[in-house]
């Protein structure tokens, strides 16, 4: 038990101490199909499981990257830990969970020399110049042969269990990228395992794809940054899909003699357009609304999407026509609307996108008009509550927030004059 939790230990202290190193220096980490057979003094079975190759972080003694493992039948609960050295050969076996430290336990070089009786002999392929412990980059597959002692005795010839693994790589994995800070042209180097055959390479959660990718062989892949943002990087294989564990940071790129520049398609609107808002979430790319006339004047909603283009989001945004609008968008990049709802008198109305549909937050309607609404305005705090700032007939200001549940008044009703003073 204590050196269990010691091992646990020291796991927990290696992840906070290695975790900027994690992408770097786990080229092997992903899933793997486990052939192979284990070999007891009262049992023998043959071994045809999924397993995970996990990561560690870097020995600071020897430099090489550090994995943990099951040990060979899943249901054993058991673990050990090993590093793959610069000549691709597996050194360093460590318990990890429940298994004997070395010399009790380790990395075989001999067939049998416990002299298990159930040994089958070398007819059926297990066999230490196979399994021999090491790692094939062509093939992505580790070759196993391990084993411990029941009996606390020291040393390969004392142990009783012994395994015979071959894994298989099965997936896709992104060990590193660089540069990790990137502008419009940059060339980005991305390295792993499994990128033949790629048929699509993406940046951020917005699927911001490079001005061209080139797989350079099956663990590079060279990438042109186009317009982008910072997030993830995306590759698609016909095996799997497969995100970075660490973020790009994208820069815009520095104009010398700044201008104004089309951002997408100019027109993009379908019709003319008025009260025109527009709003960043944390993906950088800008949602605009606007009052739609081509659609009876509601409100419609666009966003800045993959390969610079406009694409409507979630259709019309309001019940009916409206006269003003305003847009925010929250952490999470969810776009919220409030606009005067000609249907409820100029009153505001509030929406916010569910990724489906437009919902409304509370009443509909439910500031309403003093004098002449001459426009709403509205802002989110670091809890992504709402507030909406009104402007009436009285050229007078009004604050309410959203609950959760209705729209409440924040401060006095029409808390200030705009040409200074409240109202009499």
């Amino acid at each position: 038990m204590k050196t269990t939790l010691q091992s646990l230990l020291m796991f927990l202290c290696m992840l906070v101490g290695t975790s900027a190193l994690f992408a770097q220096n786990a080229p092997f980490v992903g899933s793997y199909n486990v052939t192979g057979y284990a070999f007891r003094s009262t049992a023998d079975a043959y071994i045809g499981v999924q397993k995970s190759l996990n990561y560690l972080g870097i020995d600071p003694a020897t430099g090489f990257p550090k994995y943990y493992v099951d040990y060979g039948l899943l249901g054993d609960s058991y673990q050990f830990s090993f590093e793959v050295d610069s000549s691709n050969r597996l050194t360093n076996w460590q318990t990890f969970v429940g298994l004997p430290a070395p010399p009790a336990g380790g990395f075989m070089t001999a067939d049998n020399p416990g002299k298990t009786t159930i040994y089958p002999d070398t007819t059926h392929g297990y066999v230490s110049s196979t399994y021999n412990n090491t790692y094939n980059p062509v093939t992505r597959t580790f070759y196993m042969h391990y084993g411990y002692s029941t009996t606390g005795g020291a040393g390969q010839n004392t142990f009783d269990r012994q395994v015979y693994e071959k894994w298989v790589f099965t997936g896709t994995g992104i060990s590193s990228f660089s540069p990790v800070n990137a502008t419009q042209g940059t060339l980005l180097t991305i390295k792993g395992i499994g990128f033949t055959g790629a048929t699509s390479v993406f940046f951020s959660s917005d699927s911001i794809a490079p001005q061209s990718f080139t797989v350079v062989n099956d663990s590079v892949i060279t990438a042109v940054v186009g317009k982008g943002a910072s997030g993830s990087i995306n590759i698609t294989t016909p095996n799997s899909t497969v995100v970075s564990s660490t973020t790009l940071v994208y820069t815009a790129p520095y104009v010398a003699n700044p201008r104004f520049i089309y951002t997408g398609a100019k027109g993009f609107s379908a019709g003319g357009a008025g009260s025109v808002s527009i709003a960043f979430g944390p993906s950088k790319l800008p949602y605009v609304v606007y009052v739609d006339r081509a659609n009876g004047r509601k409100a419609s909603v666009m966003k800045l999407g993959a390969n610079n283009t406009w694409t409507s989001v979630g259709g019309a945004a309001s019940d009916g026509a409206c006269t003003s609008t305003n847009i925010v968008v929250d952490k999470t990049n969810t776009p919220y609307i409030a606009y005067l709802d000609s249907a409820e008198g100029n009153g505001i109305t509030v929406k916010k996108f569910n990724g489906t549909t437009w919902v409304t937050l509370g009443a509909r309607g439910f500031a309403p008009m003093l004098g002449y609404q001459l426009g709403v305005s509205m802002a989110l705090d670091s809890s992504n509550n709402p507030y909406v700032l009104s402007i009436n007939g009285t050229l007078s200001n009004n604050v309410m927030k959203f609950n959760g549940t209705s729209w409440v008044q924040v401060g006095a009703a029409a808390l200030q004059s705009l040409y200074g003073g409240g109202p009499a």
